[in-house]
């Protein structure tokens, strides 16, 4: 008989205990589907003999199935609540690490931008200054005066 496992969470994912947890429940399952099988061998011998109340070992074989799909009931059950606080293990585990990135992030941008500024700062701290030759401002041309209409020295 082949035997199913269950796909491995990284290390870092799994909640303590989660691993054994799920281990246990998948190897009472599989002793389950090995009850359940030989409580259907014992149901088809049993009605195969000769001289016993056939009434009898059908009654006995729903009650023995009853109890036994019973437990598989309650072991699914359990293998379901361990992977649902397994996953929300996880979950409040990714939150906490989202909010960490987000904040590094955030302190990232804001020395990036602090870093930029002083280097601006700093640019502009340590030109030199120098003297330039001539007027600051260069005096504006004259307008042409009003009277002046092209005629010269009249």
């Amino acid at each position: 008989a082949s035997r199913r496992t269950l796909i491995a969470l990284p290390p870092c994912l799994q909640p303590p205990g989660m691993a054994t947890e799920l281990q246990g429940i998948c190897a009472e399952l599989h002793s389950d589907r090995d009850n359940l099988s030989a409580i259907a061998e014992w149901c088809a011998a049993a009605y195969r003999e000769p001289g016993r109340p056939r009434a009898e070992t059908v009654e006995q074989t729903q009650a023995y199935l009853v109890d036994a799909l019973s437990t598989v009931g309650q072991h699914v059950g359990a293998a379901g609540a361990s992977l649902l606080a397994s996953l929300d293990a996880q979950r409040l585990e990714l939150e906490s690490t989202d909010a960490t990135m987000r904040l590094v992030e955030s302190r990232l941008a804001y020395h990036r931008a602090k870093l930029g500024h002083d280097a601006a700062s700093l640019a502009l701290a340590v030109r030199p200054l120098t003297a330039r030759a001539g007027p600051a401002l260069s005096p504006l041309p004259e307008p042409p005066s009003r009277h002046s209409c092209g005629a010269a020295g009249v």
